[in-house]
């Protein structure tokens, strides 16, 4: 059976959802072609009076797995696809439809500003797909509600395991204001009342300052293959989520991240990071005066942070995406199998 996977870029979610899954299964001696951003591997359609009338597609393709296909004429050739046999799996991670308006993925995905490139397509694919994987459980009513699905939470790599971690007081956060510009608001003042600058692994900007209430020790942009090293810099990681439909739907990963090197994290009580702090890892605040009280108790007690420290990476090395390929495989197999039953 050969498989054909199609990650949407060579970031954080191409590499977390597409890329790493596939090169583990490669590696377990899976017939996968990882068709990377720009490679000659493609899709290729005839449009002809707004519409695809005919899609070519590697021919030897028994399985085609699309992230987050958003393009008209690809998510066009989904059904097409199928009519020929071919069984089309596709990934999500996010839900597109709910980004917050301030963030410029809210404008890159808006039908209005991009008709031919939008969350509408992205919807029509999940509704023609074989099989849509989602990231999270409230992912599926927005993009598998015709029941053919697999959720198949986020992991990290195993190297994460291995990063050696930086203990301190040193209060941080992992993140972009730009796609994040309300969360920090979850933490009300509570860093002011604690007094201590806020390090920030992402990119500059003004409005930082006033966003946690404090003073911010941005590093500026990260490249993506230093940013876990980066993170386990931090003594303390911090995972505010303001209770958004968008982030009713966000998986575990970023306090994932934090556990996996061995950051002790505090975050909000959204769906799944209470989800991971059930499986036995970091601590949930609902309050600004339970942020004050838990991150203040992490800033004093070197011993907290050492257990919360071997508390997540515990928990993180049952998460690696080497372990958990199979699901992937699994899934895009069963979606091969019901195609042709």
């Amino acid at each position: 059976m050969k498989i054909y996977a199609y990650p949407a870029d060579e970031f954080g979610c191409g590499k977390y959802r597409m890329w790493w899954p596939s090169e583990a299964l490669i590696d377990q001696g899976v017939d996968i072609v990882l068709a990377t951003p720009g490679s000659q591997t493609g899709i290729r359609g005839l449009k002809r009076d707004g519409k695809l009338r005919e899609v070519w597609y590697p021919e030897d393709a028994d399985i085609i797995v699309l992230q987050r296909p958003s393009q008209i004429w690809l998510s066009q050739a989904v059904p097409m696809m199928r009519a020929k046999g071919v069984t089309v799996v596709v990934e999500m991670d996010d839900d597109l439809g709910n980004v917050h308006p301030a963030n410029p993925a809210f404008r890159l995905m808006h039908p209005k500003q991009y008709p031919n490139a939008n969350w509408q397509h992205v919807a029509f694919a999940c509704r023609e797909a074989s099989m849509v994987i989602c990231s999270t459980e409230a992912l599926v009513p927005r993009y598998a509600s015709h029941g053919r699905y697999r959720v198949i939470p986020n992991c990290v790599p195993e190297r994460f395991l291995k990063i050696e971690r930086h203990d301190s007081d040193q209060i941080g956060w992992a993140g972009a204001l730009h796609s994040h510009p309300d969360d920090p608001r979850a933490l009300g003042p509570s860093l002011s009342r604690i007094r201590r600058e806020l390090r920030v692994i992402g990119p500059e900007d003004p409005g930082l300052n006033r966003a946690f209430g404090c003073e911010t020790n941005p590093t500026g942009v990260v490249p993506f293959d230093e940013w876990p090293n980066r993170v386990a810099e931090l003594g303390i990681g911090l995972a505010p989520l303001m209770d958004t439909q968008f982030n009713k739907c966000k998986s575990w990963l970023k306090p994932l991240e934090y556990a996996a090197v061995g950051v002790p994290w505090v975050g909000s009580d959204a769906p799944e990071y209470l989800a991971l702090y059930n499986r036995g890892c970091g601590m949930i605040a609902t309050k600004p005066k339970e942020w004050e009280r838990k991150v203040g108790h992490l800033v004093r007690s070197p011993e907290a942070r050492q257990e919360l420290s071997e508390a997540g990476r515990m928990v993180a090395a049952e998460l690696t995406i080497e372990a958990n390929a199979w699901r992937w495989l699994e899934a895009w197999t069963e979606a091969h199998e019901q195609d042709h039953s």
